[in-house]
């Protein structure tokens, strides 16, 4: 997969694919970049990109519960949430509606949703009654993908570093651009999921020195953001 391809690509599922090939071995590897966390939000994402699923309560339940586990809050209640998508699994219809949310669910709830986190977006895309039926869907799951693991056709999502001896194939974010005022206006960011003042950041990072030009187009850009996005994790020290 060239860049070009995983800038344009709308199938969020060949790309989550693509990170688990081992391809990028010069660097850090796109391979490590699956983590618990990235993939739960992505999922969360998925969800909350979807019609289908904002009127299913079960998921709606289990997006939220995931996102504070990966925040931090433990993971001990998504996990009696898995049991329940797996009970409802079986007493849902096989290939309904109402079979493939469940299943959306039990996959974003699951253990292993670092490896398998590009089965939300599948299922959710066979509950909504495929793309013709929501249009732009594909679209917005491949968008939400790009906007938490970013950079990864290069091997990161983009580095911290004290004194950067590049030049790098991925963003770098120089410790001391990270300001109080550019830390506290992602924290804000983060906290309220305000991503509408990325923008703010863009020039706060600007008035710090920043002359990543990847980073500061990512905050100008039209998005869409999503909680887990890479440039907010990068001021924060998220991973």
């Amino acid at each position: 997969m060239t860049e070009a391809d995983w800038r344009a690509s709308d199938d969020a599922v060949d790309l989550y694919l693509y990170l688990q090939l081992d391809v990028v071995p010069r660097y850090r590897t796109a391979r490590t970049l699956l983590t618990r966390r990235l993939g739960a939000l992505f999922g969360v994402a998925c969800v909350r990109a979807t019609p289908a699923a904002l009127d299913h309560p079960p998921l709606v339940r289990a997006a939220e519960a995931v996102e504070r586990a990966a925040d931090g809050g433990g993971w001990a209640d998504v996990g009696g949430l898995n049991r329940e998508a797996e009970a409802a699994c079986d007493t849902h219809t096989p290939e309904s509606p109402a079979h493939h949310l469940a299943m959306a669910t039990l996959r974003l709830t699951g253990d292993d949703v670092a490896r398998c986190s590009m089965h939300v977006p599948l299922f959710l895309l066979r509950a909504s009654g495929g793309p013709a039926a929501v249009p732009g869907l594909r679209r917005a799951y491949a968008d939400a993908l790009r906007d938490v693991y970013g950079h990864a056709i290069r091997g990161s999502r983009g580095r911290r570093m004290k004194r950067p001896a590049g030049p790098y194939p991925y963003p770098v974010l120089r410790e001391d651009w990270v300001t109080s005022a550019v830390a506290a206006l992602a924290e804000g960011i983060y906290a309220d999921q305000a991503f509408h003042h990325l923008p703010v950041l863009a020039d706060a990072l600007e008035d710090a020195g920043c002359t990543d030009e990847a980073i500061v187009a990512h905050c100008r850009g039209p998005g869409p953001h999503v909680r887990g996005c890479w440039v907010v994790d990068l001021v924060l020290g998220k991973s």
